[in-house]
Parts: C-alpha cells; structure tokens; sequence
C-alpha cells in the first residue's frame, strides 16, 4: 500500500517527485476528469526540468 511504501527502508525513491504525482493523479480522478498519458508527461517533464 501507498503508506508502506512510503515507510518501506531499502532502495531509495528513483522517482523524487512520487509524492506529487499520486497527489495530482487522485485530484484529477476525484474531480471526474480523464487521467492521460500527455497529463502525466506534462508533470513529468515539469518536475525534471525543474
């Protein structure tokens, strides 16, 4: 689950802003829009080129 991971020792997090994305994804499943590919590549390249 989502809080086992987040508490999970090991491997650290190869996605640095993982967070972020599951936050985006659930606020844009909970206000009933589509979840598309070019949305979540839009973050993506957002927070890499930050």
């Amino acid at each position: 689950s989502e809080k086992t991971l987040s508490r999970a020792l090991g491997r650290p997090e190869s996605v640095l802003f993982g967070m972020e994305l599951i936050t985006y994804m659930k606020d844009t499943r909970r206000d009933c829009l589509p979840l598309t590919a070019r949305s979540l590549g839009a973050i993506v390249r957002d927070s890499y080129s930050a």
